[in-house]
């Protein structure tokens, strides 16, 4: 329970929250975590919300500016200076947030979390932070964060497993984002695609049978799903359906009849239909990549989800479970009704599948 200087306090930070000035969430946030050496639970949620909007405002800033630079569409040599001049700028920004961020989680945070399920959001945290300053590092820095950023997910990835369903959306958010990881940075794009397989495999049938409790764990498995058919043909792997659970039906004489065969073959028409339109049809273009990123990709991951979508994926509810009082559950509730995940609205990139 919060006394009355952490409910001023949270009143405060909710109020900047909300009023979409990540910038000054952040700097409360960092200044009450080093001076607590922890944050409470109704904290935790507004603390990962506003680093990744802040860092999201600089990460976006400079894949706009390398999209103008890579047209070549413009020749006033001043114009591009002064471009590549706040790109230089936006970045130094963004790597001091990543830094100081990764610093305060691995140094107090982590060191000091109460429960596994709060060490799991530092440990996801801290990777996902190192792998936006590999995103832009300079080639001599790249290798330094890449193999932290590697070490922090298999710590949050061996948490997962001991405390979370695999059907959940922390243990689905995390999979997604390792999995970009590993395609875009680790350069193990066949181990990327195979996780993700494996992952779908595990959680479909669970999923399907389940439709209305795992609603929210939808666009996870979308998301995955679009991932492993983009990196498929990036890879010239051939393209593999998640499998269907099996349905039966009674036939009018009383007898079960098997499903799965008549879908097999109706998905084995469906692709010699494909085939034939691909052989009447010309090649089409991919999709003009981003030069932002490594490699121009298009991935997804957790950055692509809407805000209400981000809320659900920070919720003290579904990370969180500790035994409250009756008075923390009803501020608990307050906190979840009146928090608005303010983030920078991310168009989730045009469907290559």
């Amino acid at each position: 329970m919060l006394n009355e200087e952490n409910k001023a306090a949270f009143q405060l930070i909710k109020i900047l929250h909300n009023s979409g000035r990540p910038k000054d969430t952040v700097f409360f946030l960092q200044k009450m975590a080093t001076a607590k050496k922890e944050l409470d639970d109704v904290f935790i949620p507004i603390f990962v919300q506003a680093h990744k909007a802040y860092t999201n405002e600089k990460r976006n800033a400079i894949r706009v500016i390398d999209e103008l630079i890579a047209k070549k569409e413009i020749e006033d040599e001043n114009y591009i200076a002064q471009l590549e001049n706040y790109r230089q700028k936006k970045y130094d920004e963004l790597y001091l947030i990543c830094e100081r961020t990764v610093a305060l989680v691995d140094k107090i945070l982590i060191p000091n979390a109460p429960t596994q399920r709060i060490r799991f959001i530092y440990y996801k945290m801290k990777a996902d932070f190192l792998r936006y300053q590999a995103e832009y590092a300079k080639t001599q820095l790249q290798p330094y964060f890449i193999t932290q950023a590697a070490d922090s997910y298999q710590n949050a990835l061996l948490i997962a497993k001991d405390q979370f369903e695999p059907e959940s959306i922390q243990y689905l958010g995390l999979v997604l984002n390792y999995t970009v990881f590993l395609y875009e940075f680790k350069n193990m794009k066949v181990e990327a695609i195979k996780f993700i397989e494996t992952t779908l495999d595990m959680v479909m049938p669970t999923i399907y049978a389940n439709q209305s409790k795992y609603a929210d764990s939808q666009p996870y498995v979308q998301m995955l799903r679009d991932n492993s058919t983009l990196w498929r043909r990036e890879t010239d792997l051939p393209e593999e359906k998640p499998p269907e659970p099996e349905k039966k039906e009674e036939n009018p004489d009383g007898k079960t009849e098997n499903k799965a065969n008549d879908n097999k073959n109706d998905q084995n028409k469906e692709e010699k239909s494909n085939t034939e339109n691909n052989q009447e049809k010309p090649a089409e273009q991919k999709d003009e990549k981003h030069p932002g990123t490594p490699e121009g990709s298009q991935s997804k991951n957790e950055e692509a989800l809407p805000p209400q979508e981000q809320k659900k994926e920070a919720s003290i509810e579904d990370i969180i479970q500790e035994k409250h009082t009756a008075e923390e559950k009803h501020q608990e509730k307050e906190v979840k009704d009146s928090v608005q995940i303010v983030e920078p609205t991310i168009e989730p990139p045009k469907q290559q599948e």
